[in-house]
């Protein structure tokens, strides 16, 4: 009897599974990310070898200090501690842990959620509006150049984007009826995004707001709401009181991101004006605009009926999200990158869609077979112009700062472990890739950095002084050049020298 019913179990399973196969929308998507994979495996391939930038050796350089212990009373490093948000790190070292490789590493910590974040996108547009919007969306995220671009590497933005997407994903599909399991999830996921990159706590305000119009004050009475914020905010808690017992205080960054806004000398509209044809191309950002419109109008005209009909409520989540990124990054901090951009590139996108759908919506009432080439044609316009755009830029970036990886592995593979390293703008790489201890010389005091060094690093990038150089060319009799490498291939424009210091 038990082996029948088993055996009935799983046959109900199969048939639930081919149903789902045969669903011409999950056809869809599953081809969508397998065509994600395809790419993003291509410039895997094509990147995997390429140096650690500055973030990223951050990073790498808390997850190695929590390995080795070799450089807790190094200031730089204190720093980063006390300003870099800390799961990255955490994961980073358990797999180092485990000897992973840096393309190893790759692979799990971006390419695979990177992945999963195109399945994620069709979810939140399914959620929200319906099934082309999601798959539209979908298909638009998985040929951004700017999350192929930083999916190669090892920094924040991807895994906070990961975890920020199966929050709202969670958040969507819980906040109208505070389903407790889902509801936890997705503050649980929220905290994960905060603990990945300290600016996602925007989302949970964004939460905060639609639950207000949504709820009124009414949810102060709902102990699925209170029950699964604090179940949800865990990791939040463990980090804080962390951060109480280390720095005395539970958000010691703050003062110095505070600090550091204040220098900034006006508000950052480049963020709109650079990065958004930088990141869509003219044709696709005629339909994020277009999209826009549809959701600003549509917002207009549902006034007093934002908590009764879907849609609506759909459209003030993700304009939520859009603006609140937007005004923090110019107009409270006043500065952004690109990257910054990942998490509100998903509303962004999901804008473009319904622009596109717009159009091909008045297209169909003429001719359908027009419509469905109309969306095709865009889609293969916005491939082509993110392929042309992004291609020349990750394929060009993958040699940047190779010079600096190399020199320093070098010094990891050539020079005795307790070996002492000094130079400028180096500590990152002397401790995640040369593995050696830092001497932080003071350019006053000449005969404290033959003494307590053992090699110093002249190289042709940032930070760089001008005086160290000089100290080297006139203490030639005291040093002995024992690697260099180059730019070119004729082998006449230096790009790092490494010298052992005579004893």
């Amino acid at each position: 009897m038990e082996e029948n019913k088993e055996q009935e179990i799983i046959e109900e399973k199969k048939k639930k599974l081919i149903n789902w196969i045969n669903n011409k929308y999950n056809k869809t998507i599953l081809g969508i990310v397998f065509f994600s994979f395809i790419i993003n495996i291509y410039y895997f391939n094509l990147t995997k070898n390429q140096a650690h930038w500055w973030d990223s050796l951050a990073y790498g350089g808390l997850a190695k200090e929590s390995i080795l212990y070799l450089w807790s009373n190094n200031a730089f490093l204190a720093h980063e501690a006390v300003i870099r948000a800390p799961l990255l790190p955490l994961l980073w070292s358990i797999l180092l842990r485990f000897n992973l490789s840096d393309p190893s590493i790759i692979f799990i910590l971006e390419i695979i959620p990177s992945i999963i974040s195109v399945y994620l996108v069709y979810l939140i547009g399914k959620e929200l509006y319906d099934e082309k919007v999601g798959i539209i969306s979908a298909f638009l995220f998985s040929t951004s150049w700017l999350v192929i671009f930083y999916t190669m590497r090892i920094m924040t933005d991807i895994p906070a984007m990961f975890f920020s997407l199966l929050s709202i994903y969670f958040f969507s599909k819980s906040y109208r009826n505070f389903n407790l399991k889902l509801f936890s999830l997705s503050i649980f996921f929220l905290s994960l995004a905060v603990l990945s990159r300290t600016v996602s706590y925007i989302i949970g305000g964004i939460f905060i707001v639609l639950i207000l119009i949504n709820k009124k004050h009414h949810f102060i009475k709902n102990k699925n709401f209170w029950i699964g914020g604090i179940i949800g905010i865990i990791p939040l808690i463990i980090l804080f009181i962390s951060n109480m017992i280390k720095y005395g205080n539970i958000i010691p960054s703050l003062s110095t991101y505070a600090s550091s806004v204040g220098e900034k000398p006006g508000f950052a509209y480049y963020v709109i004006t650079n990065f958004f044809p930088h990141t869509f191309g003219n044709v696709l950002l005629i339909f994020v605009i277009l999209g826009l419109l549809l959701i600003i109008v549509e917002l207009i005209l549902g006034y007093g009926y934002y908590n009764k009909v879907k849609k609506i409520d759909s459209n003030i989540l993700l304009f939520l999200i859009l603006i609140s990124f937007l005004i923090f990054y110019i107009f409270i901090l006043r500065a952004a990158e690109d990257r910054y951009l990942l998490v509100p590139l998903v509303p962004l996108l999901i804008f473009a869609s319904r622009g596109i759908l717009y159009i091909s919506d008045f297209i169909k009432k003429y001719n359908k077979e027009l419509a469905l080439l109309c969306i095709i044609i865009i889609l293969v316009f916005s491939v082509y112009s993110q392929y042309k755009y992004g291609n020349p830029i990750i394929d060009g970036k993958k040699y940047s700062y190779i010079q600096m990886k190399e020199a320093f592995l070098w010094i990891n593979e050539n020079t005795p472990k307790d070996s002492v390293i000094t130079g400028d703008g180096i500590p990152l790489y002397t401790i995640y890739y040369a593995e050696r201890k830092i001497y932080d010389y003071n350019i006053s005091n000449p005969d404290g950095i033959f003494a307590n060094s053992d090699y110093i690093v002249l190289h042709r990038f940032e930070y760089q002084s001008q005086e160290l150089i000089n100290l080297v060319n006139e203490n030639q009799k005291y040093l002995t050049p024992v690697y260099g490498n180059f730019f070119d291939s004729q082998k006449q424009q230096p790009a790092v020298i490494i010298y052992q210091i005579n004893k």
